[in-house]
């Protein structure tokens, strides 16, 4: 109603109006309306800034309208108007309620202008949250090619979504290549990976007769600046014990306990 008397005030409204309104209708369960009221907008000579964007934006996703939502993108885009996270937080989130996550290398391709470091991180760390770590990685991937430093945070998202999802050999993958990327591993890091490999009892990367490569990778933790801890030698000791190791189990206990870390219920909960 007020909308309607300042035009017969002919008081024009701003871009700041028609936010608002489009926001209200919206909310309203009135999508259609609402991207008329922006089309309005448009034909008016209002250049619609980031919240007007994204405020449409989220009225269509609301509604599962992806084809409009990815369309009006494309024109944020086009009018050099610059996403930010929430713009691609609500593509994201209609596009996984609807099963089409596949469709986020458009958005990705879309706006590759402004895909940096930032932005390819905080997809990546919302998608690996989200349980979605095939998509996770494949941005992931693009990432690695695209940019000579990774972003550290983006990379133990990574990590965390591959063990979580029990992508052990991508997960050692990732951890042995992160230096060439700039990126410094830790004890944490290893420590996600070794504790995937105990959790599940399908161990991709250690089968039977391989418990070595185990023992490899944590040599490779004791020669690195960050050294196992007690985490890491009860991940290595089960993995060590669960293929019929025994004495190589029995030596990295007792090498443990050399090194200062007493044994725990962890730990004696391995020979059972």
């Amino acid at each position: 109603m007020v909308f309607k008397d300042m035009k017969k005030e002919h008081c024009e409204p701003d871009e700041y109006t028609y936010t608002i309104m489009i926001r209200m209708t919206g909310k309203a369960g009135k999508p259609d309306e609402a991207l008329s009221l922006f089309q309005e907008m448009l034909s008016k000579g209002c250049t619609p800034n980031l919240i007007a964007f994204n405020t449409i934006l989220e009225v269509l996703a609301k509604s599962r309208m992806i084809d409009k939502a990815i369309l009006l993108f494309s024109k944020m885009v086009e009018n050099k108007c610059r996403p930010n996270e929430f713009t691609y937080s609500v593509l994201l989130n209609v596009l996984a309620a609807e099963g089409k996550l596949g469709r986020l290398d458009e958005i990705v391709n879309i706006s590759s202008e402004y895909m940096n470091k930032p932005l390819y991180a905080y997809l990546v760390r919302t998608l690996g949250k989200q349980g979605h770590a095939n998509e996770a990685h494949r941005l992931f991937c693009n990432m690695w090619s695209f940019h000579d430093r990774g972003d550290r945070d983006a990379y133990l998202s990574m990590l965390e979504s591959l063990c979580t999802s029990r992508k052990t050999v991508e997960a050692i993958d990732l951890l042995s290549n992160m230096h060439e990327k700039g990126i410094e591993t830790d004890t944490y890091m290893y420590n996600l990976v070794f504790s995937s490999l105990r959790k599940f009892k399908q161990m991709t990367h250690i089968r039977a007769g391989r418990a070595d490569d185990a023992v490899k990778i944590f040599e490779k933790l004791d020669s690195s600046d960050c050294k196992p801890d007690i985490v890491s030698y009860n991940s290595l000791i089960n993995c060590l014990e669960k293929y019929g190791n025994v004495d190589e189990a029995h030596m990295r206990s007792k090498e443990m306990q050399e090194k200062g870390f007493n044994p725990d219920v962890v730990t004696y909960s391995n020979s059972n």
